[in-house]
């Protein structure tokens, strides 16, 4: 198998001798995408997926979240959340060295958001005359959704960017850093065996199902950096710690009613944090008995008063989502430890414990384009 390769304007050919290994190479030159309804169907979920989806403020957040966690778990250089995030966000913005050689050494493809030339392109002459950068003149939908797209850029690269200010300060080749920088969370850019039979199938799929792909990436990372990374005991160390602060949460929330009474996507999809009324009815009760108030009912922990129908609660509930493959693993450690502790670790709880895991797959049995009609009926 032979791969060609053009330079100085000759093509060489190099020998490919594994098979795997060219299929990917040759994958990475670009198709056409097939004809039919695959080719009819991209364009609406591309849309939904990116446009509604992606750019929302929620999402930026929770994508944010998701990057900073996987990226201290997977970093082989030291990633400090949040400062790490912050400085390389800063990059990301300023536009300073540090992007630019990542921009530059193919490290702006590891972004599920555009690429930089789509934000470059169709430049308008007048505000070129001006001084002005048009792609910056908000006047049209395309450039307010590239706009978005730039925020959610800057919010996907900056653990990227963060990473890879590490990696130079530790003296790693510029190779090593693009490397070390678009592996250290989900990298949109990896490319695989398209064109075997069930690659062509998957491809299909990945253009049909909303975040497939990135559901697949995102496991695909956790488990190499678990299994196969030279960093991989730092890694389960850090699985392992999250997983124990979790399930510490979990069990300290057990005898609260109102964690009880929540549903299961609620305690699956967040961390549940409920802080005492220092200032209301926790710090009354505990000045008048002395004792760390114990509700038995929901309508006791929120103080409601049946008479007047008022509420005086003893907890101020919070919710932190849980950040996608390694929340679900989170809330599998939680489920384990109080079906331990409870006697209710059945088969039925393991199933759901399955569930959580397979959900990172994201296949909905109906296609996302009609998702919202179908979950209206």
């Amino acid at each position: 198998m032979y791969m060609p390769v053009r330079r100085n304007g000759k093509t060489e050919y190099y020998e490919v001798r594994d098979e795997l290994l060219f299929l990917s190479l040759n994958n990475l030159k670009p198709k056409a995408i097939s004809e039919g309804i695959v080719k009819n169907y991209i364009s609406p979920v591309r849309v939904l997926s990116q446009n509604l989806i992606t750019l929302a403020l929620d999402f930026l957040f929770n994508n944010a979240l998701k990057d900073t966690m996987l990226s201290w778990v997977t970093s082989k250089a030291g990633y400090i959340p949040v400062k790490d995030f912050v400085l390389g966000l800063t990059s990301r913005i300023s536009r300073d060295q540090n992007y630019k050689e990542f921009v530059n050494n193919g490290g702006g493809r590891s972004s599920i958001y555009a690429s930089e030339a789509s934000v470059r392109r169709k430049l308008d002459d007048f505000y070129y005359s001006k001084g002005i950068v048009p792609s910056l003149v908000l006047n049209t939908p395309r450039k307010f959704f590239r706009f978005l797209e730039t925020m959610g850029d800057a919010v996907e690269v900056a653990s990227r960017l963060g990473e890879k200010r590490l990696l130079k300060k530790q003296g790693k080749s510029i190779t090593e850093q693009i490397v070390g920088a678009k592996e250290i969370t989900v990298d949109f850019g990896t490319r695989g065996a398209y064109q075997t039979g069930f690659g062509k199938f998957l491809e299909q799929m990945e253009n049909s199902v909303l975040f497939l792909r990135a559901a697949k990436l995102g496991m695909d990372r956790i488990y190499r950096a678990g299994f196969f990374d030279k960093h991989k005991k730092r890694v389960q160390a850090k699985v392992v710690g999250m997983a124990s602060a979790s399930m510490a949460l979990a069990v300290l929330n057990q005898d609260n009613p109102l964690y009880r009474e929540l549903q299961d996507w609620d305690k699956d999809g967040h961390w549940h944090f409920f802080i005492p009324t220092f200032d209301g009815a926790w710090g009354e009760y505990f000045a008048e008995t002395g004792k760390i108030p114990n509700p038995q009912t929901s309508a006791e922990a929120i103080g409601y008063d049946f008479a007047t129908g008022n509420t005086n609660p003893l907890y101020t509930h919070h919710r932190l989502p849980k950040p996608w493959e390694v929340g679900s693993i989170n809330s599998v450690a939680e489920r384990w430890v109080i079906g331990m502790l409870n006697g209710t670790l059945d088969a039925k709880e393991a199933l759901h414990m399955a569930k959580i895991l397979f959900a990172n797959v994201r296949f909905e049995p109906t296609f996302p384009i009609f998702t919202p009609i179908y979950e209206n009926i």
